[in-house]
Order: C-alpha cells, then structure tokens, then sequence
C-alpha cells in the first residue's frame, strides 16, 4: 500500500522570483489517531499528534530544498509513525508548485530508472534564463548508513553539451557516492535525463522532474518519487487529464531490451524501446485516453503539457482496493480552487466504489477497465474503497490557484505490498505477479480475460440505458433511472428501502417493487388472510381458519382434517359375546345366545323363570339343569317318578305309586 510507518521526502529547488516565496508541506493522513516524529539532518525533530480520518498539514521552512549539485548534504526528511500513514509532499509556490505521493521505506529498492522532461522553449525572463534556472533534477535519500550508489548518466536533447552539475557530469559518464541513512545527493542538468540509471547496495528513494518547465502559457515545476525498477509494471490505463491542462504526454521508460507495446484498441500504437529507452504517447481530446501492454516491464509517467507537472501511472499490477486521500489548503490566501480524482475500475466492478460519488463509468475500449472523474468539492479526508476488497486505480489533479495557472498530479496510491519482481511473463493460463484481474499470460502480454468491449457501441452493449454514445477509445451508457453499472446492467435504487410487504419479502425491481408473499397471505403488500375456509373443506363439521391453514371441528362420530370419515365404534371390538354393527357416533352388538347386555357382557339367568317344578335349577349359558327331588324326574322335574314300574308287589300283590315309595 502507498501507507506505511517510515518515509523519507526531499525537495530540489523551485526558481521563484523576488518576494514569492515557495511553501513546503506535506499532508499527513491516518486511518487512526497516531503520533508522527519527523527528523532531518539539519536540526528538525519533532512530534506532530495526528487526529485518525482528519488530513494533517505539516509546513517546513521554505529553504529546506537540496541546494548542492552532485555533492552529498543532509537536506532531507524522515518520517515515522506509531500507526500507518499515506504521505503527500508539496512544493508550493503562487500560481505553480508541484507535489508527490511518498513511497514507505518498505517499498523501496536498489535500481532505478530517471524520468524528466524539457522543452526547447527559450525565455526572455531575465530571472530565469533557461539553460542556468529551469533545470531538470534528480535526488537520492539513502535510507541505511553507508550506501553505496552508482549514477549512469543519460542525456538526450540538442543541449548535450551542458551536462548536469554545473556542466560537469556528462553524457555516458558514471559517478559513484557513499551515503550515510538519510543523507541526499542529486543533480541539476541543462537537458532531458530520461534513461539515467541510478543503482544502490542498499534501498533509496529517487526524486526526478524539473525545476521549472515552460510550456506556451505557463511555467511550472514537476517533482515525482520514481517507483524502483522492481515495480514496473506490463499493462496500463493512460487517462485524458482535465481539459485546462492541455492534455498529456504519457512517456513509456523500458527496463529491458526489445520491449515491445501495443495499444489492443488504438491503431498506430505499436512500438518498441530498449532497456533506459523511452517512447511518448500524447493523450488530450483529440485521442481520448488509451490503454496499453508491454511484453516486458515499463515504467509510464504522465507529463501535463499545458499546466506542466509529473506523475507515476500506476501500472494495473499495483491497483489498491483502498486509498486515503486529503482535499488539503495549500497556502494561506487560497484554498484549492479544484481537485479532481479519476478512477480506473474493472468494468464489471464499478458499483464496488465506495463513496458513490462517481459519475457513469466510461468503459474502454478493447480492455476489461473503466474510468470515471469527478471533482472533490470539500477539503479533507477522503477514503475511497471497493465494498469487495477488489483493487483498482486512481489518480489525483490538484488545482490551487485556478485550473489554468498550474496543476499538481500524482497517483493516490499503489499497492506495494506485496510487490515482486516482474521480469517476465509466466507462460500460463493464470497470472501470478499480483495482476488485479484473470489472465492469460500465453502471448507473452497481460491478456485479461473479460468480455470484449473492442465493439463499442456497434455492438449494443448497454442494458437497461437510453442509448449509447461512442467517445475516443472510450464508450459510455446513458442508463436510464435506477440503473447503474458501465453497461447499465445493475438497478441501483433499492426500491424496497422505504415500501414494505406487511406478511412476505420485498422483490427490488427497476423503478419498482414485489412482494413475495409468506404462504397463506395475498395482496400487492400481502396484507389479506387468505381464507382456507372458504371453500368449505369440512364435509360434517364447522371450519376454523387459520393463517395458511384450517381446522374443522367435527359433528359427533367424524374425523380427519376434512370431518369426511365416519368412526368406527366397532374398531375397539366393544361387544365382549356378539357382533358389533357400527353407526353414526353409536354401535349395537348382535348377542350370542345367552348373552344380552350393550356390550352383550352380560350372561342371561335361564333360571330367572323358575323352570324346575320339583327341583332347583343350575344356570348354564344359554342353558340350564335341574337337580331333581327325589321322585321327580324330566328337564324340569315335573314328572313323578313310577316306582311301581319294576312290579316291585309279589305274590300278586298291587303296587301302589306314592312320592319317592313312600
């Protein structure tokens, strides 16, 4: 990340004229309330107490610029934190200055490629003769005692012979110096020093730019903290800068032999360079930005012609999902009269940004990015941020005074943290170096993998939109209410936040609202009951409803949910000695002979009649016995017993029958 708890910062001079002095600040942000101590070597040490989401404006003395050409002083800043910070440095000036994104200590590394950039506009300002005041520059911060650093000086340009140094340090020529932590060397050149290598044993911070750069209506410095070599990136979006700064020379550095860029959707942007060999690309209205790929690491910087100033573009590989940027007041008579933010985003993830202050996203051409600007109205702390943690990119435009006298660019950051190096393209199927997005790496460039959008509008790309307009390199939807997105593809407006569905869950749609309804209810909010009895379900009993649901209250002898079946009195076999017949809510039972009773349990005393005349009676079921008196016989002793039937009388004697022979 751009944030960190170390940093070093140093300026080279501002040509200023008599009674304008230059302001040096550097704008300090946290996420959290932390403590900053800053040292230099010229007698600075101090805390500063900085307030957590509140940008921190910290002014130093204006004459606290490296004055020395290729001789090593102390003229430089460090800084440490008890908590992570984003640091801004600015070099301010009325009507110009110029400022930087520091890179954490952390970040740094041992090689580096020099960038500047000179016109070849003589002027008749006797204060600032060209070849004596406006200067390109670079310095060196060492971060560790006794660092060893080599300067391989390039020069380009019809000036050659007016070398760096005073006129000392030519063409082709090497110098070597030892630093101790924190001590600076530099250079001021007659000439463009693009290409000059500076390596190091141990890791530095390297500033390049010019002191004081004309352009056809102003003058202006340009100051940038260059990205170590190891950072280089393979893929880049160039954005057209804000309209009142003439637009952009983008100027391509490579870091090894035969690189070769292309531009998938721009023609005629096809080229090469060698190792500290440069090529420029102009971007204003007249092209509309652009984006390209190189087959091996390049460094972009973006130079304003109009209002001159320098940046780092970052390369898509070191996209951020989160930046801390401050809308700071730069000089005490004037706020900033405009700062404008443009963020470059994977098209499919622009609804992420966070705030949502951004205008409809703007897709470009041939590449899986989209961009989007727009001006911060308020001075402060700002923290942008993707709700899916997915990184993209953002670049600042600063206007202090008015947007025509002087502008100071830089990126709001870059993910450094896991930076590696990026040499090569790994020959796969799946990027490995940290690229924010799926790739391919088989053609030897970043080939990311999403929908083409090469088509523009020729292929009616945009969704729920009132139409598409085709701009330079870029298209853009016109979405209609409630859509969002590059393609208009997204509603946006949460149509259920203020619309509720008394019983169900709210649908969201475009400009309106459903309600899907919780079972058993009804209506555009799912406010009726559905009735379950309406339809009268029970069949012999009274409909109770419920919500989704009903019970019936059965007549006597019904059952089920519905009162449709009729129970079986019979089922707990009631009738103990007969046959049971089942009724409504009743049951008879058919009696086995001999019994009788509802549940035929009860024996019938065949006695209960008296049947035995002569005899007493023994119940049985369905039966009974008589134990006769003596002289009665039959079923029911009635019948006198003849005891004269054996002729008991001899001796003709005549029998006569009495009871039991008596």
């Amino acid at each position: 990340m751009p944030k960190g708890r170390r940093f070093v910062a140093a300026f080279f001079e501002q040509p200023y004229q008599s009674g304008s002095f230059p302001d040096m600040f550097f704008v300090i942000l946290s996420e959290f309330n932390a403590t900053v101590h800053v040292e230099s070597g010229f007698g600075i040490s101090e805390d500063l107490h900085i307030q957590g989401m509140v940008d921190y404006k910290y002014k130093v003395d204006e004459s606290f610029y490296y004055k020395a050409n290729l001789q090593v002083t102390d003229m430089s800043f460090y800084f440490t934190s008890t908590e992570e910070i984003t640091l801004f440095c600015y070099h301010v000036l009325v009507n110009r200055g110029e400022g930087y994104l520091a890179l954490p200590i952390e970040t740094l590394s041992t090689k580096y490629i020099v960038v500047t950039h000179i016109d070849n506009t003589t002027s008749p300002d006797p204060e600032l003769p060209y070849t004596k005041k406006t200067q390109t520059a670079f310095l060196i911060i060492a971060t560790e005692t006794n660092t060893q650093v080599n300067i391989s000086l390039k020069i380009q340009g019809p000036l050659m012979a007016g070398g760096c140094g005073s006129g000392t340090f030519f063409n082709g020529e090497s110098r070597t110096f030892t630093l101790n932590k924190y001590q600076t060397v530099g250079a001021y050149c007659a000439e463009d020093i693009t290409g000059t290598l500076i390596t190091s044993d141990k890791p530095v911070a390297v500033i390049s730019g010019h002191n004081m750069k004309y352009s056809t209506r102003v003058k202006d410095g340009m100051q940038e903290m260059l990205l170590p070599v190891k950072s280089f990136g393979r893929s880049f979006y160039l954005p057209e800068p804000p309209p009142s700064t003439g637009g952009a020379i983008y100027r391509v550095v490579g870091s090894k032999a035969s690189t070769s860029v292309r531009s998938p959707s721009v023609s005629g942007i096809s080229f090469s360079v060698g190792a500290r060999e440069s090529h420029d690309i102009t971007v204003d209205s007249t092209t509309g930005p652009v984006y390209i790929e190189a087959d091996k690491p390049v460094l972009v910087v973006q130079m304003t012609i109009g209002t001159p100033s320098l940046a780092i573009v970052p390369p898509t590989s070191l996209y951020s999902s989160s930046y801390d940027i401050g809308k700071p007041v730069l000089h005490p008579t004037y706020d900033l009269k405009k700062m404008y933010i443009t963020v470059i985003v994977p098209t499919d993830k622009v609804l992420g940004i966070r705030p949502q202050i951004f205008p409809q996203f703007k897709v470009i051409k041939g590449s899986c990015f989209s961009e989007a600007s727009v001006e911060l109205t308020s001075p402060g702390f700002y923290r942008l941020t993707h709700v899916d943690d997915f990184p993209f990119g953002a670049m600042m435009y600063m206007f202090p005074y008015s947007d025509s006298r002087c502008v100071y660019t830089h990126p709001a950051g870059m993910n450094l943290t896991n930076d590696v190096d990026k040499t090569a393209c790994p020959a796969s199927t799946v990027c490995s170096d940290g690229t924010p997005y799926p790739c391919s790496c088989t053609s030897g460039y970043f080939e990311y993998q999403c929908s083409d959008t090469s088509g523009g509008c020729a292929v009616d790309p945009c969704q729920y939109s009132s139409g598409c307009t085709d701009l330079k390199n870029l298209y853009q939807c016109g979405c209609v209410n409630g859509t969002g997105g590059a393609h208009c593809e997204t509603d946006v407006i949460d149509s259920c936040a203020n619309n509720s569905c008394a019983n169900g869950s709210c649908v969201d749609q475009l400009e309106s609202y459903s309600c899907n309804c919780t079972a058993g209810y009804r209506g555009s909010l799912c406010e009726i009951d559905i009735n379950e009895c309406a339809t009268n379900p029970c069949v012999h009993g009274t409909c109770v409803d419920h919500v989704n649901n009903y019970t019936c209250d059965c007549e006597p002898g019904y059952t089920d949910k519905n009162c449709n079946t009729d129970i079986d009195e019979c089922a707990t076999n009631p009738c103990v000695h007969g046959t049971c017949v089942d009724h409504v809510n009743n049951y008879t039972c058919d009696c086995e002979p001999g019994y009788t009773g509802l549940n035929c349990n009860t024996d019938i005393d065949e006695c209960a009649t008296n049947p035995c005349v002569h005899g007493t009676c023994v119940d049985h079921v369905n039966n009974y016995t008589c134990d006769c008196e003596p002289g009665y016989t039959d079923r029911t002793c009635s019948t006198d017993i003849d005891d004269c039937a054996s002729n008991p009388c001899v001796n003709n004697g005549t029998c006569v029958d009495i009871i039991d022979g008596r």
